[in-house]
């Protein structure tokens, strides 16, 4: 029995030599990395691939070592080995996020951004870490944001946001970006799964929020709930911007084109402050004075015949003046160009400087397309002294005719010449209309 126990423990004893030996072979390239880890946190980094390199001979399928050599090849700017390094890593261990983020690092320093996002898209897809993972994917996030791509940045906003469904700035993003690409219910969305955690906010850390959500609202035509969520801005920043999106801005715009007889611009403006408020007395005002304009001008005619009969047996030149204005103001209103024409003049007959009849024969030319007359007499008159707000009417419909004939360059100028006066809306309306000003220029990215 003796001789069977012997050979027993002989190939026990055999069995654990190899396994102790087995276990050797596989880390005989440690000490090697464990020197070379040292030197390289003392920035010793050609003596660190040196060591990296003496434990790959050992160890040739380790990937960190191949991590670890591509670090200290990357530190010395030595970007190529540093790239063939982790390309080899890659083949051993494809879903290591550490390179792909070393990857993204290196590219990004050559100044390939497109080639850096997508290894950080990589390094986001293969991170274990949801810190880490949600950090990859902002970085590519406003990469996307920064070049204006907003189409792609919204796609990388909403894998963003599935990484971190609750987190604020996540969100924001993701609804900022919906919005601009008129991704709307997705805006909504994004603000609505949030607002438990936002409504106890401070107006000034929750406004940008509410904003978005009101702009969301806003432009799926449920103005109530967007004036609502208007309403949680105020006091900060955004409210200034909701003031464009609300009912008073469009009576302004309406008023404006209603002065220059441009009255189907001025119903579409009124058309629009009645959807969002339906209850706002000014746009009541507006819409009878508009609706007495364009029903009256049967009355008109008849007015005007009056004002012509009392303008022919008046003495006075300047009250003659004064009627041959009121007349020129009627056939506007009446659509009678001609006779706007021809009454203006007859006004500045009797005063060459009466810019009121300058103002209503510029009306008047514009009306029957004669820009360029038109453009050249606005000019002119503009040498003139004359009261501020006659000067911004003029100045506008320099604007509209110069627009007409396609003379950007003195459409702009006019327009832009108006940012202080009561036409200003209009004005901004006109540049936007010929790409001559951004539609949004707030800034999407915080640091």
């Amino acid at each position: 029995m003796r001789k069977p126990i012997s050979i027993f423990l002989f190939i026990a004893a055999l069995g654990f030599q190899l396994t102790l030996q087995a276990q050797g072979d596989s880390h005989k390239g440690l000490n090697h990395y464990v020197d070379g880890l040292n030197y390289q946190k003392t920035g010793q980094h050609r003596k660190a691939i040196d060591e990296f390199g003496k434990a790959l001979r050992n160890e040739p399928s380790n990937f960190k070592y191949l991590h670890a050599k591509a670090l200290s090849e990357f530190q010395l700017k030595d970007n190529e080995s540093a790239i063939n390094s982790l390309t080899s890593l890659l083949k051993l261990k494809d879903d290591f996020s550490q390179a792909y983020v070393l990857l993204a690092k290196i590219y990004y320093q050559q100044g390939d951004h497109n080639k850096a996002a997508d290894y950080y898209d990589l390094a986001a897809k293969h991170e274990t870490n949801p810190d880490d993972k949600y950090k990859y994917k902002m970085l590519v996030t406003n990469k996307y944001i920064k070049e204006g791509n907003m189409k792609v940045a919204y796609e990388k906003a909403k894998e963003l946001k599935s990484i971190a469904p609750k987190d604020l700035k996540a969100s924001y993003y993701f609804a900022r970006i919906a919005n601009k690409v008129k991704k709307y219910e997705d805006a909504r969305n994004a603000i609505v799964d949030i607002e438990p955690q936002i409504k106890t906010q401070q107006a000034k850390d929750n406004a940008k929020y509410y904003y978005e959500l009101g702009y969301a609202y806003y432009y799926m035509e449920d103005y109530e709930k967007a004036r609502f969520a208007f309403e949680r801005t105020q006091t900060t920043k955004y409210w200034q911007m909701t003031e464009k999106l609300g009912a008073k801005y469009f009576c302004r715009l309406a008023l404006a084109y209603q002065k220059f007889h441009e009255n189907e611009t001025s119903k579409k403006y009124l058309d629009m402050a009645e959807k969002i408020q339906k209850d706002l007395p000014e746009v009541h005002v507006l819409r009878a004075q508009l609706s007495k304009r364009l029903t009256g001008k049967a009355g008109n005619q008849s007015t005007i015949s009056h004002y012509e009969n009392a303008v022919k047996t008046e003495p006075n030149p300047a009250k003659r003046e004064n009627i041959y204005e009121k007349i020129a103001e009627m056939y506007l209103e009446a659509e009678n160009y001609e006779g706007a024409l021809r009454t203006s003049d007859e006004a500045l007959k009797l005063n060459p400087n009466d810019a009121k009849a300058t103002l209503n024969k510029i009306n008047a030319l514009y009306k029957v397309g004669k820009n360029k007359e038109a453009m050249e007499l606005a000019q002119n008159t503009l040498k003139q002294k004359m009261d501020p707000p006659t000067a911004a009417d003029i100045t506008f419909l320099l604007g509209l005719a110069a627009k007409k004939m396609n003379d950007k360059a003195v459409a702009k100028q006019a327009f832009f010449q108006l940012a202080k006066t009561s036409l200003r809306d209009a004005a901004e309306v006109e540049l936007k209309s010929m790409g001559e000003l951004k539609q949004d220029t707030e800034v999407i990215i915080e640091e």
